[in-house]
């Protein structure tokens, strides 16, 4: 079990060279106006995959859990991709019949071990569309941020599932004044300052840890073309 302020076993990882945005996606939005936020570093991405993966298409909800002035995020991996890592908030994709706010408050349970009510949600904070090239498929998920404030617990992996166990190899808690340059979203210090208002729209995000090919690309910009964030309460 992690404790907080500690790694849970992850290496340190220097910061890497910043790496340019997926030329196809440049400039591209869906309908709604979204403005693309500045980037930061991040893994450079592998180009080698034997076949065009699969693009699936979901909305997510995650959960900025903050204490003080630390948030608590999980180290994540792809596991086709030899030491990939990078830390990321809980969160995941909203199940049928579910608000983004309902998924956001069972994601952050499942995946930290804290019970947590929808309404002790602030927000939504942010919105955006991830598009992620995993090593076997690519994720297309227009997301909405939410944010827990809470005392510093410690975390539990207890219900997390097989993949998950795969994936996920610990928790940390961060200063967000010392949050590492693997983060994912780049923009998290900005959300964590989010004090009322409207949420923070921070457009098309590409976070490919392998490189979309030609035509996984073309899938992607045909469903950016055609879509908006959703926006649930």
């Amino acid at each position: 079990m992690a404790r907080p302020g500690r790694r849970a076993g992850v290496p340190h990882r220097q910061p890497r060279a910043p790496r340019p945005i997926v030329q196809g996606l440049r400039g591209l939005r869906p309908r709604a106006d979204l403005a693309r936020p500045p980037r930061r570093h991040r893994p450079p991405p592998t180009t080698a995959h034997p076949v065009t993966r699969p693009v699936h298409h979901r909305p997510g909800a995650r959960v900025l859990v903050l204490a003080g002035d630390a948030v608590l995020l999980i180290a994540d991996s792809d596991p086709g991709v030899a030491g990939s890592c990078w830390w990321v908030t809980p969160g995941g994709g909203v199940d049928d019949g579910e608000s983004a706010r309902e998924a956001a408050a069972r994601e952050a349970h499942e995946e930290t071990g804290l019970p947590v009510a929808p309404e002790q949600l602030e927000g939504p904070v942010a919105e955006r569309i991830a598009v992620h090239g995993y090593s076997d498929r690519v994720l297309v998920q227009p997301e909405s941020f939410f944010l827990l404030r809470t005392e510093r617990f410690e975390p539990d992996r207890l219900a997390w599932s097989d993949n998950e166990n795969r994936r996920l190899k610990g928790f940390r808690w961060w200063p967000v004044p010392e949050l590492p340059e693997e983060v994912w979203p780049a923009d998290l210090p900005r959300l964590a300052r989010w004090d009322g208002g409207e949420p923070v729209q921070l457009g098309v995000m590409d976070e490919s840890t392998v490189a979309l090919d030609r035509a996984e690309l073309s899938r992607v910009q045909d469903y950016l073309r055609g879509s908006a964030p959703r926006r649930s309460p």
